[in-house]
């Protein structure tokens, strides 16, 4: 998985709780840097969580599992009955 295609999943099941290719606050964050691709939650400037992965699908595929592992995005998924799968 890209993560051009990892941004469109997540658009088609109406999730807006990541930025991939910078970091914002509140959110998760797929960022590639130097020494990989940086996935990690950003809170006040803070990068909570950080694993660095060498593989942009390997990175790809752990923010996909953050984003849907959160209690809100569950929730959310549920009311609309979207299951978040198709990976």
């Amino acid at each position: 998985m890209t993560a051009a295609e990892l941004a469109a999943h997540l658009a088609s099941l109406g999730v807006d709780v990541h930025s991939i290719g910078r970091d914002l606050d509140e959110r998760y964050c797929l960022v590639e840097a130097a020494d990989g691709w940086h996935v990690y939650y950003s809170e006040r400037g803070q990068r909570s969580g950080l694993r660095v992965f060498r593989d942009e699908d390997a990175a790809c595929r752990a923010l996909l599992r953050d984003v849907l592992a959160d209690h809100g995005v569950q929730a959310r998924l549920r009311t609309s009955g979207n299951s978040g799968s198709g990976t």
